[in-house]
């Protein structure tokens, strides 16, 4: 947009084209029909964990990765806490717990030199607001194909090999593809998918760039990982 404006005394035409071209980005960007095609791409390499038939899985624990913290939350006395989607997460991994009687591993670091792990805050919410058990801790790791790498070395030390994995639905691809390049099965757990579109003209109004992002990072992460992450 910087470059139409410019552009614009010397080439009018080429800063209208980019101009035009510019907006037009952004729009795809922000409008949620783009946003939704791209996460119903990533969720229809999962499917749902049929709750009547856990139990019976050979998985022989949960993993529940995080995701982010919400920071000094003042109502919880300034400490850093679960976010809106690390807790959603969390409530899952208990209700599989419940459901199958499998122990949980939690998993995610402090990246940004927090003062305590995302892993502790989970297993935090876990032992006092659900009253589920937390057997391991992975709180080293800065992203997904770490919380693979490091949550796999104390899965084998402790001779399992496979795994209840709980993620987003639109993340489950990477995660579940990271666990098993590092020789782990993974029984797929995935939650929080996308299961109902706005009413019209909702999805063609630009406010949706938060999902964007986020299901571009996971294309994007995806291709990385095959890539480059071995």
């Amino acid at each position: 947009m910087l470059l139409a404006f410019l552009c614009m005394r010397r080439w009018p035409k080429l800063a209208r084209f980019t101009l035009v071209l510019a907006m037009l980005a952004l729009y795809l960007q922000s409008a949620p029909w783009v946003s939704e095609a791209m996460i119903q791409y990533l969720e229809s390499k999962t499917q749902a964990l049929n709750p009547q038939r856990a139990a019976a899985d050979p998985a022989q624990l949960t993993v529940v990765l995080g995701c982010g913290r919400y920071p000094e939350a003042p109502e919880y006395g300034g400490v850093d806490t679960l976010s809106t989607c690390g807790l959603a997460r969390v409530r899952y991994g208990a209700y599989l717990y419940r459901a199958t009687g499998r122990p949980i591993l939690v998993a995610g670091g402090a990246p940004y030199g927090e003062q305590r792990s995302e892993a502790d805050a989970m297993a935090e919410v876990l032992e006092r607001e659900f009253r589920i058990p937390v057997m391991f801790r992975e709180g080293g790791s800065r992203n997904t194909w770490e919380n693979a790498k490091n949550s796999a070395a104390i899965l084998k030390r402790e001779g399992l090999t496979h795994i209840f994995l709980v993620t987003h639905a639109k993340d489950m691809s990477r995660a579940a593809w990271a666990f098993r390049e590092q020789g782990i099965q993974v029984t797929e757990a995935p939650t929080l998918f996308k299961t109902k579109s706005p009413a019209w003209p909702l999805p063609y109004l630009p406010d949706n760039f938060y999902e964007f992002r986020w299901a571009l990072h996971e294309l994007v992460g995806i291709l990385y990982y095959r890539l480059v992450a071995h």
